[in-house]
């Protein structure tokens, strides 16, 4: 696996502020690799949008499917990952 190491240089008035409210900077990578994690299904989710776009572009226009039969696909999709997320929360 390739890592990068990363130094982050915050303002010294948000210090204060965190130290003054007691929140240890320490510990911050986990939720900084959260955020980066985040970000980054954002991007890969908005590349495959274009990719499908791109896709649906060439398909002759009788041959397209429908707004309606888009958005029931997108819903089968969503209905199908909040099935696989509950799955991996109940075991």
């Amino acid at each position: 696996m390739v890592e990068a190491r990363i130094t982050v240089e915050l303002p010294a008035e948000l210090v204060k502020r965190a130290q003054a409210v007691g929140l240890s900077l320490d510990n911050v990578t986990s939720e900084l690799i959260e955020l980066v994690e985040k970000r980054v299904a954002k991007k890969e989710a908005l590349q495959r949008l274009q990719e499908i776009m791109s896709e649906l572009d060439q398909i002759p226009d009788e041959e397209k499917p429908s707004e309606e039969e888009i958005i029931e696909l997108v819903r089968e999709v969503r209905r199908e990952q909040a099935a696989q997320r509950d799955a991996r929360t109940e075991g």
